[in-house]
């Protein structure tokens, strides 16, 4: 279904024998209405292109990429794995942690036989525009020119966000926004944000009006980037405490 605040782009090339006939580049179109954020990938003459299992893409190529951005909050409820995941760090080890997002893309390429393509050498660009308003959580600041950012990866079959690194955020562009670009060679829902060990964030309190319903809610950060998994205060309590949140 779509999402408030995401935005969408396609485009298609050809391959012979795996290797690429003609670059190309996929946008999503217009930007997220919101802030006219968007993501972008290109696939240059020459690369290679082949499935997971490394079978050699055929015929046409047909690519696209999905972006959400951090602006919206339908957008922060489609990420996927909540916002409370668990992350593998670089070195292997996995841990639930508190993770942000500045914003993430969902980019797939599919070849004449409905193959999924997922592998290219050498590494492809893919580029994401992040808002102004994202808070760098490493420095507890509006983000700026020449901060660093962490890049994930998802890995559909086990519900895991993996650590890829990460790079240096550029700008801002005639809209304020800021550019993040990362070189990978394979193809998932991809985030540019920050994860951490998340934190109980004090005690907030109800006032009822003698209405003894029980109360379902969720906690979200004011730049967007991040949405608690739902908080149920049952009738007979009036305080509730948020876990989880990023710590800045």
């Amino acid at each position: 279904q779509a999402v408030q605040g995401a935005a969408s782009g396609s485009s298609s090339t050809n391959v012979s024998g795996g290797t690429i006939q003609q670059s190309v580049v996929t946008t999503t179109s217009g930007g997220a209405v919101s802030n006219q954020t968007s993501a972008s990938f290109s696939l240059a003459t020459g690369t290679t292109a082949t499935t997971a299992s490394g079978q050699s893409a055929s015929g046409t190529l047909s690519t696209s990429v999905s972006f959400f951005s951090n602006a919206s909050g339908s957008g922060a409820l489609a990420f996927p794995g909540g916002f409370s995941p668990t992350v593998q760090n670089v070195g292997g080890t996995s841990s639930q942690q508190s993770m942000t997002t500045a914003g993430f893309a969902n980019v797939t390429v599919t070849d004449s036989g409905g193959n999924r393509i997922t592998q290219f050498s050498p590494p492809i660009p893919l580029s994401v525009t992040i808002p102004a308003s994202t808070i760098n959580q490493a420095e507890g600041r509006t983000i700026q020119n020449g901060d660093q950012i962490q890049v994930f990866s998802y890995d559909e079959s086990r519900g895991v966000w993996i650590t890829e690194g990460t790079t240096t955020v550029s700008g801002p562009d005639a809209s304020g926004n800021l550019t993040a670009t990362y070189m990978t060679g394979h193809l998932s829902t991809w985030n540019f944000g920050y994860s951490g060990q998340g934190c109980s964030s004090g005690t907030f309190s109800l006032n009822r009006n003698g209405n003894s319903g029980a109360i379902t809610l969720r906690a979200a950060s004011a730049d967007g980037s991040w949405v608690s998994s739902e908080i149920v205060v049952a009738s007979a309590n009036s305080s509730f405490v948020v876990s989880g949140a990023p710590t800045n």
